[in-house]
């Protein structure tokens, strides 16, 4: 007898129609677009900086949500995490002992690369932070590998728990 897998995702937005096999955990606080200023508006930083000033707060609300608790009561295979706040749901990866694995659309970079035990070069890699084009110049490449540096001692010593 084969057994259809079941798939369950936390997810800030509301599905458009529901799928078979699939539980979804409607989380809306975790929506980032809700708080990140315009980067055409505002400073290119800006963007980040609120990132950074609201993601423990955002992550302290969705661990302790009912929705996100219930989860622990489920038993699971495999657990897939999304790029953006999977810090933040570590912990009960840890909690509940099943192996993980870190989803990504694109490239891993900065902080997440490192976690995950991929190279990257982040003197040559896009930063969304920064409008330089290829080529770059020294100091573009210079500016480049330091926020990479940067942002993966802050995730390191800061956000992820040891």
């Amino acid at each position: 007898m084969l057994i259809s897998p079941q798939i369950t995702i936390l997810t800030p937005y509301k599905a458009s129609k529901v799928h078979q096999n699939i539980q979804e955990v409607v989380l809306p606080y975790m929506d980032l677009s809700k708080f990140i200023p315009d980067l055409f508006s505002g400073g290119r930083f800006s963007g980040p900086f609120q990132l950074a000033t609201k993601a423990p707060q955002m992550c302290s609300d969705a661990l302790a949500d009912p929705k996100t608790q219930n989860l622990l009561k489920e038993k699971y295979d495999l657990i897939m995490l999304g790029m953006f706040f999977s810090d933040c749901l570590l912990s009960i990866v840890h909690h509940m002992k099943v192996p993980y694995v870190f989803m990504c659309p694109a490239a891993l970079h900065g902080p997440m690369a490192q976690m995950a035990g991929s190279v990257t070069f982040s003197s040559f890699a896009h930063n969304a932070l920064f409008t330089y084009k290829h080529p770059h110049s020294f100091l573009e490449r210079m500016v480049l590998a330091l926020t990479d540096v940067a942002s993966n001692i802050v995730f390191v010593k800061y956000i992820t728990y040891k």
